[in-house]
This record gives structure tokens, sequence and C-alpha cells, in this order.
């Protein structure tokens, strides 16, 4: 009898309100705000998108969402 993994689920996504009239995507399984918008109606669209496979199907990578520091020529 052959052992089979089950495939991975990803847990999903979620609109959720943020201060200063802002809409962010979390994401449900990391707890993670993986976009952020100034209007509810591009944040359901990023939700739907998110949630039907688009991205890192539910696992984004922290190091990915944290800001960058470019050094310059000074």
């Amino acid at each position: 009898m052959a052992y089979r993994q089950k495939d991975y689920k990803s847990q999903g996504y979620k609109l959720q309100k943020l201060p200063h009239r802002k809409y962010g995507v979390k994401e449900i399984a990391t707890n993670q705000i993986v976009q952020t918008f100034g209007y509810i109606t591009e944040a359901r669209e990023s939700v739907r998108k998110y949630s039907l496979g688009s991205g890192f199907n539910g696992w984004t990578p922290e190091y990915i969402l944290s800001k960058s520091v470019v050094l310059g020529d000074d």
C-alpha cells in the first residue's frame, strides 16, 4: 500500500480595513498583509485574484514583504 501525501490547500486571504482609509489583503496562514490599497474595490479584486491561485498559494515568504534598503554611491 503506497503512502500518498495530501496536497496542500491554501487557507486563503481576507480583506482587512487598515488605518488612514486603507484596505489590506491579509494572508490567513502567515498572518501577513500582502498588499495595501486605497480603494475597497481594488482590494476585493486582489483578494479574488489571490484566492484563485495567484501569488505564493497562501505562503508568502516574509523576506519578500519586507522593505529593502538601497545603498547609493555617496
